[in-house]
């Protein structure tokens, strides 16, 4: 009797990139946030570079699509809110009123952050035909980001929670035509605690800050897997001609 054979392939990412490449972009989207109005475009522009350089294990491409244009409203309002809580945050001293600030903050952040995480996977493209759509919906996206805040006075339980947090955003990703593909996440509360301390001490020291940024994100990256129905998500190929 033949064995059975699994139609399912896991398939590893990398991040192929240039250290100064990596901080550059990430330094001209971070002023273009700052500056709010190109946020939106300085969006597009780092997650068009950044996901050009993804590469996956058996060769497949990965492309994003997304404009700025796009998202260029959603990306400004994201930015007020951030830059108005800080405002508010900074003249408020009554304890009180400064948790409900902090719940209204992270009620209005979650609202917006849902349509630029649904715009990002929108703009997917993977073997130059799948896209992606993001099913998470609100009550669960705000409920993580609470939980993540309320991790904080934990000291460390903030990497196990981030961890959870991942894994459940791409749990919700799923390809839009034929349901073939899922994204996971292997790395560990452990790994990411230890990897972000060690990236955060070191980035205090100015002059490692590209070369840790880069050794941090293609471990993040490497521990993104996909999942992959092959009998569903082969590309079709045309059919080569018979020599008699």
């Amino acid at each position: 009797m033949d064995a059975m054979v699994n139609p399912r392939k896991q398939l590893q990412l990398s991040l192929e990139c240039g250290t100064w490449s990596l901080f550059g972009n990430g330094l001209l989207l971070g002023l273009l946030m700052f500056l709010v109005i190109p946020a939106g475009w300085g969006m597009a522009m780092f997650y068009g570079w950044f996901f050009s350089q993804l590469r996956v294990s058996d060769g497949s491409s990965v492309r994003f699509k997304g404009t700025g244009g796009q998202i260029a409203l959603v990306a400004i309002i994201y930015m007020l809110i951030i830059y108005a809580y800080q405002v508010i945050n900074a003249f408020n001293k009554d304890p009180g009123t400064m948790f409900f600030h902090i719940f209204v903050y992270m009620l209005a952040l979650s609202i917006v952050q849902l349509f630029l995480v649904r715009w990002m996977f929108r703009s997917i493209e993977f073997r130059d035909r799948q896209s992606l759509v993001f099913r998470g919906d609100m009550l669960s996206l705000i409920g993580w980001n609470l939980l993540c805040l309320i991790s904080m006075v934990t000291i460390i339980g903030w990497a196990w929670a981030g961890v959870g947090f991942i894994r459940w955003m791409l749990r919700k990703v799923e390809d839009v035509e034929d349901n073939s593909l899922r994204l996971a996440f292997i790395g560990s509360g452990g790994s990411f605690l230890w990897r972000t301390l060690v990236t955060a001490i070191c980035c205090c020291l100015i002059i490692p800050i590209p070369w840790m940024l880069k050794w941090f994100w293609q471990w993040y990256v490497s521990m993104i897997v996909i999942d992959l129905d092959e009998h569903v998500a082969a590309p079709a190929t045309e059919p080569q001609p018979v020599e008699i």
